[in-house]
């Protein structure tokens, strides 16, 4: 029986070289992989800083300031506005008389409301 003493050959050189394009593409690789992180690391501070600063007027007193005063009459059933708050409204139960809006100064004539209010 023979024993396994004997030292094998040893592997030749160039097996063990790598190819110039294998370590120029290993180089770019580690280049991209390298950006990529930074750049996620990047946007997670943005997102962080954008967070921050749509969140931080919650923690500041609020500044109030009237811009026009609605006159209402002694029979108003209801007053309110648009949605997008330029038309406020009083609603007298037969008619609906409106003031000028803030932002550009049109008003609206009075006429019947087409609402559930009494019809």
């Amino acid at each position: 029986m023979a024993t396994s003493d004997e030292m094998p050959a040893p592997a030749p050189e160039s097996r063990f070289t790598v190819s110039p394009l294998t370590l120029a593409a290993d180089r770019w690789m580690g280049r991209l992989i390298r950006i990529g992180g930074v750049g996620v690391v990047v946007a997670v501070l943005g997102m962080l800083g954008f967070l921050i600063f749509q969140v931080f007027p919650l923690f500041v007193g609020a500044k109030v300031s009237p811009e026009s005063a609605l006159t209402v009459p002694a029979e108003a059933v209801a007053f309110g506005e648009d949605e997008y708050g330029e038309f406020p409204f009083v609603f007298a139960g037969t008619a609906a008389s409106s003031s000028s809006g803030p932002r550009t100064g049109r008003s609206c004539s009075s006429g019947h409301p087409r609402s559930a209010i009494g019809a």
